[in-house]
């Protein structure tokens, strides 16, 4: 009778030194993040650029009698993480700066004691940044393969049809996502991290109202 056990680098083993295969990891709130701010988009912008790219189609195996090869799925899979990131510098760059000039301020963060806090901090990255990371980089990324798409079929050639009007559908449905999570982020962030720097600013708006309350008693007096 074999006795299993988990091994930190994913192996299962048994009391012998044979090893059986990779233990296949659960998807947690970690990996789950990460994959929807990421990989999601990714993929859609890979699928756009399939449109112009045989080789990229191929990886796809969009035509019904072809069937994903190892390598492509592993390729895929790279090009999907470094489309999902540069999809996401264009959100930093674009989406962020339109909410922030349209009425969503900017937290203000006090990072001391941030250890104590760092709980509170993830918390708030998974349960709203993550989305707001999914809306924003996954309308980046379907804007860029509705371009690239469009362009192959001919940009003002090409009849508009149901795959148009479902795009401009979903591209609100994403605006207004990443703009309620973009504006929640920021809140619950200021309230974590910005207490203390709301506290100094009451406690100097009231040192200053003490102040010109003294000077206007002074000056009674004076007179």
């Amino acid at each position: 009778m074999y006795v299993w056990e988990k091994l930190p680098i994913g192996f299962a083993r048994t009391t012998t030194t044979s090893y059986a295969q990779p233990v296949v990891k659960e998807l947690h709130s970690g990996n789950f993040g990460l994959l929807i701010a990421y990989v999601l988009p990714g993929i859609t912008a890979v699928w756009g650029v399939s449109y112009v790219s045989e080789t990229v189609e191929g990886w796809l195996a969009k035509a019904p009698e072809s069937a994903p090869t190892v390598g492509g799925v592993l390729y895929v899979t790279l090009a999907a993480i470094g489309a999902g990131l540069v999809a996401s510098t264009v959100r930093w760059l674009i989406i962020d700066t339109l909410h922030h000039w349209t009425g969503i301020s900017r937290p203000r963060c006090q990072f001391s004691g941030f250890e104590q806090k760092t709980g509170a901090y993830d918390m708030l990255g998974e349960v709203h940044y993550r989305y707001y990371q999914f809306y924003g980089n996954g309308l980046v990324a379907l804007t860029f393969a509705f371009l690239i798409r469009r362009g192959s079929l001919g940009f003002l050639s090409s009849p508009v049809g149901w795959v148009d009007a479902s795009y401009v559908a979903l591209a609100c449905i994403l605006a207004a996502g990443s703009r309620d999570t973009f504006r929640k982020y920021n809140q619950r962030l200021e309230e974590v991290l910005g207490t203390e720097v709301a506290t100094v600013v009451k406690e100097n708006a009231s040192t200053a109202s003490q102040g010109e309350e003294r000077s206007l008693e002074h000056g009674v007096l004076e007179e």
